[in-house]
């Protein structure tokens, strides 16, 4: 059963709040707090100082990041998540349904 909770987190002195499962949480924040420490880090350099400029640059590093790791590697994170979600799903369904057989 998927059940969402509220998040709320500040990223870069502004409040946002999100929708996630209560097990994603902890990802979660410490995604924010990997963000917020590459923005912070753009921003402490001193060369851009506007807020939608820093969050692209972080976001342009940090997918640089992960796409490094993906080729370094040759194992697909993201893909190979989706599709453990994926075989999680097909067996809460399996399992909700063998249930209403008893």
């Amino acid at each position: 059963m998927n059940v969402h909770h509220t998040l709320e987190f500040e990223l870069y002195n502004h409040k946002f709040r999100i929708s996630c499962r209560e097990e994603e949480r902890a990802d979660l924040l410490k995604a924010v707090a990997y963000l917020d420490g590459k923005m912070s880090e753009i921003r402490d350099s001193g060369k851009v100082i506007n807020a939608e400029r820093v969050a692209m640059l972080a976001a342009i590093k940090i997918t640089h990041e992960l796409l490094g790791m993906k080729a370094f590697t040759g194992f697909d994170l993201m893909e190979f998540t989706r599709r453990m979600q994926d075989m999680q799903t097909t067996i809460e369904d399996a399992l909700a349904e063998q249930g209403s057989l008893f």
